[in-house]
């Protein structure tokens, strides 16, 4: 009989006394015939050598919990060096060709920053997928438009809807559990 850790034999041999007792019970045979239900009464040993040959069988049918995809930090670490290195470099390039105009490569240094938080915060912190995508789309996306005026109510739903429908792609469409 299962019973919790701990419980006392009196009480193990009560329940299975009584288990017992029910199995010859003519309505409850009637009910686990009804229900194609085997009336086997396992105990000791043999209910641990059962329970173990159909977890043995059943295994294969488990459902997977590792996702056979890339290591997403490495290659998203990977991708902002890579882009840090070009925006170094282009910057060297377009200040010797001219003087006159002063580079600004804030924008894309911070952009690259904010995505390095972003895949740091969904490694290292179980925090929602969609709100910290929202929060970095919206974060990009007023650090892209600077200076310039822009409508915060398109720029939340622009970082909404690009959160929640990766989200709805990644989960329903692919199955890929995200953090």
């Amino acid at each position: 009989w299962l019973a919790p850790q701990g419980t006392p034999e009196s009480v193990k041999d009560n329940l299975r006394s009584a288990l017992k007792q029910t199995m010859q019970d003519t309505e409850v045979i009637g009910a686990l015939t009804k229900w194609s239900i085997e009336r086997n009464y396992l105990d000791g040993v043999e209910l641990n050598d059962r329970m173990v040959a159909r977890m043995n069988e059943l295994a294969p049918l488990a459902e997977q919990s590792e996702a056979d995809l890339p290591d997403f930090p490495f290659w998203a670490g990977t991708l902002c060096v890579v882009l840090a290195i070009v925006i170094v470099l282009a910057g060297r390039t377009d200040q010797k060709e001219s003087r006159t105009a002063p580079l600004r490569h804030t924008a894309a240094i911070g952009c690259l920053l904010i995505v390095s938080v972003w895949v740091l915060l969904l490694e290292k912190t179980d925090l929602p997928f969609a709100v910290t995508t929202a929060v970095t789309v919206f974060a990009v996306g007023q650090l892209i438009s600077g200076q310039k005026k822009v409508d915060t109510r398109t720029l939340i739903q622009t970082a909404l809807l690009t959160a929640l429908g990766i989200e709805f792609v990644f989960t329903v469409l692919f199955t890929v559990a995200l953090p």
